[in-house]
């Protein structure tokens, strides 16, 4: 199995990332993406809000969605620090819509 991607943790990384880098809008997805050094491992910073649920169930089962999406696209990659924000939807997306999610935004900015 692969490595997981090193994780954003703090609040001031994450408002680096949204504040100074570029924005991709998706059905479900808000992707926030901040070029580093070519060198330094790509970090995720995942944010499932209580907009989405109250249950925090529902809201594990996003993000578990949202990281097994994004370990089928993107794992190999440097140079990235990359904040995803699920945007509340009627329904939970499935796995199979997140991944075309990524592979779009994944498209667009190489």
């Amino acid at each position: 199995m692969s490595r997981a991607p090193a994780r954003l943790c703090r609040e001031a990384d994450f408002a680096r990332i949204c504040r100074r880098g570029k924005k991709k809008v998706t059905v479900n997805l808000v992707i926030y993406y901040f070029f580093t050094t070519p060198t330094t491992p790509l970090r995720l910073g995942l944010v499932v809000s209580k907009k989405i649920s109250r249950s925090a169930v529902v809201r594990n089962l996003y993000r578990r969605r949202l990281l097994a999406a994004w370990r089928k696209v993107i794992l190999s990659n440097t140079g990235f620090d990359i904040v995803v924000v699920a945007k509340p939807s009627a329904t939970i997306p499935s796995e199979e819509e997140l991944l075309e999610q990524f592979r779009q935004w994944h498209l667009n900015i190489k």
